[in-house]
């Protein structure tokens, strides 16, 4: 008599050549004998149990499971159940593991969905340019470990950085809540400088970019230079603009020197080549000489200036 796990009975039930064998072990005529190699092919049966994700049953059909295990019996013998989320396979010692690998790859392929999850401007850049890289290896080697994966990932440059993971439905959600939180242990810390084209030479000269890579390294931060929109553009700003001061007037000189007269704090606009200071009246140009006459006339209520070409 074959004893054994119960799941081995299906293993010779459900094949052809399996059944034959096992007919043949039972004659009568080679009984003693039929029992010794009874017992050797016991000990060449390995049976596997594989917990299934509880998202299973209501991702894989019943039709769908059969139809891989038919295309898999044309490679391996082997049989297979499905009780309470748990999968028993039973094969020979040696295709135990290769028929273990195929089902793994299935039911994960089979239960797996994707995901997008944005990082904040900067965010990205910081894993991969501070210590902030150690923590993040660590917790992807961690998601990997639960059955998720990150397929794409956006550059850590973006202006809209991403990464797309890929897993059971369960792990990614769970993986998802340990992203954010590492996304939310990154302080962020807003600084705004109001100077006259201190936006500009961060992004376009080289020596502040390399200024603030010098402090990026030292102290293991990430520094993202924005320039708000009231001072930057193709167009001239309107009347209401900003809050703090007035354009008057704007053109441009024979030098394509662009020109702007303003009334207000002149430290949040950067947009003219030559600034009247309204404060004194003084001609403030960046380079050259000023290529503009402006003439001052008083009023009763208020300082008004002109300019003229």
């Amino acid at each position: 008599m074959l004893n054994g796990h119960p799941e081995v009975i299906p293993y010779f039930a459900n094949n052809a050549n399996n059944q034959l064998f096992f007919l043949l072990l039972c004659s009568n005529s080679h009984i003693d004998r039929a029992e010794h190699v009874a017992t050797t092919i016991q000990q060449e049966i390995v049976v596997q149990s594989v917990d299934l994700p509880q998202s299973f049953s209501r991702q894989v059909s019943d039709s769908k499971f059969a139809s891989f295990q038919t295309s898999l019996a044309k490679k391996y013998s082997f049989s297979a159940t499905v009780h309470q989320n748990k999968l028993t396979l039973v094969s020979t010692r040696s295709s135990i593991a290769d028929v273990s690998r195929e089902f793994y790859t299935f039911v994960t392929e089979a239960c797996s969905v994707t995901d997008v999850i944005h990082f904040k401007k900067g965010v990205w850049r910081l894993v991969y340019s501070t210590s902030m890289e150690k923590k993040w290896t660590d917790l992807v080697e961690d998601m990997k470990k639960k059955g998720v994966t990150i397929v794409s990932s956006s550059k850590p440059t973006a202006h809209k950085p991403f990464i797309k993971i890929k897993g059971e439905v369960h792990n990614l959600e769970f993986a998802k809540e340990e992203i954010l939180e590492f996304q939310a242990a990154v302080k962020e810390r807003q600084v705004t400088i109001s100077r006259p084209g201190m936006g500009k030479y961060f992004l376009s000269n080289p020596q502040g970019q390399t200024m603030l890579k010098g402090i990026e390294s030292e102290a293991h931060v990430c520094i993202e230079v924005e320039i708000s929109n009231k001072n930057c553009g193709d167009h001239e700003p309107s009347m209401t603009a900003g809050q703090s001061f007035k354009n008057i007037g704007f053109g441009s000189t024979a030098e394509m020197k662009r020109v702007n007269v303003i009334v207000g704090d002149i430290t949040e606009f950067d947009r003219a080549d030559v600034i009247v200071n309204a404060a004194n009246g003084q001609l403030v140009h960046g380079t050259g000489i000023a290529a503009a006459i402006v003439k001052k006339e008083r009023s009763s209520n208020r300082r008004r200036f002109k300019k003229a070409y």
